[in-house]
């Protein structure tokens, strides 16, 4: 069960901290769900947000999305961070070109396009999502003609697919999204923290996909779930998506304060 975040420690251990890891969901947790996928933006706010965390040489701070790179790049260019798209599957530093980090065959992908792109012509008003390493079938747009009923349904034909041995399912917020297994955020995080030693780690997420990241964590870092939860595997909560910018601003603003009495 998660607990009421503690600000007082974390922003202690934060300033007491030498290096650093952050890692930040994108959808429901830095930006607001829209039941229109394509319409969720970061607004200007928390792109200066994580460009002042950015700025600190003790960060290494990550957004770490299920999107796509074309995407990320499209939003995030112009913020000094590290980008990771695909839930992992691939990751940008700030400058440079994008990596692929995972070898995994996504083979069974395109045999699988016909049986979702047939649930979007059932379906009126939901789309299908083509990456390189998943696919996902949104139906935000038409979310209350999609019973629970109908979910069972379409999951238990989707579980039935030939090809169901090579992916993992994701029944997310208004989304099914259907992802090459061992692909995921937990196995990124594991793959990049190999490589050097963070004495602080926090990170921000709502979703399923994000319980793979809380897991590979552990107990000592503050990981911290958007929206309350009694089965997550993280060990902080905050009540719901507004309350994150107001969050690292104070994180923020008691670093910049600190700093500036003993200046």
């Amino acid at each position: 069960m998660t607990k009421n975040i503690e600000p007082a420690r974390i922003v202690s251990d934060y300033q007491r901290s030498k290096s650093r890891l952050i890692l930040l969901d994108y959808d429901g947790t830095l930006v607001p769900f829209d039941l229109r996928y394509d319409h969720a933006k970061p607004d200007s706010r928390i792109k200066e947000l994580l460009g002042q965390f950015a700025s600190d040489s003790k960060n290494d701070v990550i957004l770490i999305s299920g999107r796509d790179k074309e995407h990320l790049d499209a939003q995030w260019r112009s913020v000094p961070i590290t980008l990771v798209a695909e839930h992992g599957g691939y990751y940008r530093k700030h400058g440079e070109n994008w990596y692929n980090v995972f070898s995994s065959s996504t083979d069974w992908v395109p045999k699988i396009l016909s049986a979702l792109n047939a649930l979007s012509f059932q379906y009126e008003g939901t789309f299908v999502e083509l990456k390189n390493y998943s696919v996902a079938w949104h139906y935000g747009a038409i979310k209350d003609k999609i019973t629970e009923k109908d979910k069972h349904q379409i999951l238990a034909a989707i579980r039935s697919l030939p090809e169901r041995k090579y992916f993992d399912i994701y029944d997310g917020e208004f989304t099914i999204e259907l992802r090459t297994t061992g692909v995921d955020k937990g196995s990124f995080i594991s793959l990049w923290a190999s490589h050097k030693h963070y004495d602080f780690i926090m990170a921000l997420g709502d979703g399923l996909t994000d319980e793979d990241m809380f897991k590979i964590l552990g107990k000592d870092a503050y990981s911290i779930k958007i929206g309350w939860s009694n089965n997550s595997s993280a060990n902080y909560h905050l009540k719901d998506q507004t309350e994150v910018a107001p969050f690292l601003q104070m994180i923020i603003y008691t670093e910049i304060a600190t700093a500036s009495k003993f200046s």
